[in-house]
């Protein structure tokens, strides 16, 4: 154990490392998305909100970390647990090649990575929760000798699960999308037997988690006095809604599997064509060695056939748990990620003569990953300049109108992406929704957080007006007769509060 815990030690730090010179810019700069990213300041500690959504277990880990949620440690630590769980993952297929720094690298640089990171408060939340899940993988694919050991790895997958669906519910797809791929290598091998025994204790496992979880959830909702929110169903999640929901939940995962693989729209991927290739080269090669393999065996082809339909649904359980989810966002496609680089060492392991070839496929997909990533860190850059550049101009202009005093509360109205002071480039076009700081979902609530955080990142502290307030001043109709900032007019007194008309992009 020691010996093995030893050759990892290297292999994990080089790849380490390498994502964090990756991520360089935004870890540097201190980037966020602007929606939740930049609500929350270097200080957070979860609290009833997130116990009510089902994150439990996150609490805790923000108590383990005293509420630190500032640059470069929050990335460093999310970057390293990360590179643990990618090199566990890789390592359950093919150990000391070369390539395995390219699949693991492929994850690590990856948008749905760089979305992590852009929740910077609780991004090593994001990075626990695909440790756990990938460790209980891990752990529930061992051959033991005995069946006190089988047993107790069963218990300690479980309670990995448990824990992980507490910091994060998505990030159990990383648990169902390695077993899957396991099962298949171990059908390809003709170890039928062992293949049984892993689907069943792996079904053991996640519904033993899910059921401790669902009381873990419990216990702390009750304990805190609290009731389970209604975000995305988190209230009303029960073996009824969960099948009568199931149609709807399938069509909803394989529609969003097939547009993570083949992203038909999506301008961050600089080669797009080129991806799209080589994702229906690998699917090509996968049906290949499978066909090659089980050709005289009938029997074993339908189970490799069944469980290539099995894995989107492995990856993106969560969509089956949870009812109120219709759609992936961006953070919530992590296990996806790990799906690529393990079919291709799944392809290796079954005596595909051209190896290399496999390792030069990855590598130009990690190449798009690089240049994707990159966009989304410029386009956070960039919109984080120009916002904050735009707020520092509100503020020198509310003094010079004698209008900035701690008397007031302020009141923040229209999409600062909107504004014509705004500026960016193509770039910042070509990201991801998440990445484009600035461009804000106007919602009452989220203006608020929103303008809130900008303000805090420029160091302002002004206090804000009530929600009520907010939304009253709103449908009062005041907005519609003021032109937008910075035209005389966009900044008008009220009764202990001060208006700031941002954009003419304002309408909710």
């Amino acid at each position: 154990m020691e010996e093995s815990i030893k050759k990892s030690a290297k292999p994990i730090l080089i790849i380490w490392v390498i994502s964090a010179l990756c991520y360089l810019p935004l870890i540097a700069k201190g980037l966020t998305n602007s929606v939740d990213g930049c609500w929350a300041p270097t200080y957070f500690q979860a609290g009833n909100w997130e116990l009510s959504i089902g994150r439990w277990a996150w609490l805790f880990f923000d108590k383990s970390r005293e509420g630190y949620a500032a640059e470069p440690f929050n990335s460093l630590l999310t970057l390293l647990l990360i590179s643990i769980a990618s090199y566990i993952a890789i390592s359950m297929f093919i150990r000391g090649k070369f390539k395995s720094y390219i699949y693991a690298m492929f994850i690590l640089c990856s948008t749905a990575v760089c979305c992590y990171l852009s929740f910077r408060f609780n991004a090593p939340t994001f990075g626990m929760s695909v440790l756990l899940p990938t460790l209980a993988a891990f752990l529930i694919t061992r051959e033991t000798e005995t069946v006190k050991k089988e047993i107790l790895l069963l218990a300690v997958s479980s309670a990995l699960i448990v824990v992980g669906l507490g910091l994060y519910q998505a990030n159990a797809g990383f648990f169902g999308a390695i077993v899957i791929v396991y099962m298949m290598q171990l059908i390809l091998t003709e170890k039928n037997k062992q293949c049984l025994h892993l689907f069943v204790k792996s079904l053991i496992a996640g519904a033993v988690g899910c059921v401790f979880y669902k009381i873990a959830w419990d216990i702390c909702l009750k304990f805190r006095g609290i009731s389970a929110a209604s975000y995305r169903g988190a209230d009303s999640v029960t073996v009824g809604k969960i099948l009568v929901s199931l149609p709807r939940s399938i069509r909803d995962i394989y529609v969003s599997c097939l547009g993570f693989l083949f992203p038909i729209g999506h301008e961050n991927y600089v080669f797009l064509p080129v991806r799209l290739i080589i994702v229906l080269a690998i699917i090509v090669l996968l049906l290949f060695v499978g066909i090659r393999a089980t050709r005289k065996n009938v029997k074993n082809m339908i189970i490799f056939f069944l469980l290539i339909l099995l894995l989107p649904l492995g990856a993106n359980v969560s969509v089956i748990l949870a009812s109120g989810v219709d759609v992936l966002d961006i953070q919530m496609t992590g296990p996806m990620t790990m799906i690529i680089p393990i079919v291709l060492c799944l392809i290796e392991n079954v005596g595909f003569r051209y190896d290399k070839l496999l390792g030069v496929l990855g590598a130009l997909l990690l190449y798009g990953n690089v240049y994707a990533v990159g966009i989304d860190i410029d386009a956070m850059a960039q919109g984080s300049n120009s916002s904050y550049a735009i707020m520092n101009g509100i503020v020198n202009t509310l003094e010079d109108e004698d209008a900035l005093s701690g008397e007031y509360q302020y009141a923040f109205y229209g999409n600062i992406s909107k504004n014509e002071l705004f500026r960016v480039n193509e770039l910042y076009y070509r990201a991801d929704w998440f990445a484009r700081f600035g461009d804000m979902i106007k919602k009452f609530d989220m203006d608020c957080n929103t303008y809130s955080g900008i303000l805090d990142d420029i160091g302002i502290d002004i206090d804000s007006v009530s929600l009520d307030l907010y939304e009253e001043i709103y449908n009062s109709g005041v907005l519609d007769e003021m032109p937008a900032y910075p035209a005389k007019g966009s900044i008008i007194k009220g009764d202990g509060y001060v208006v700031v008309k941002v954009s003419e992009d304002y309408i909710h």
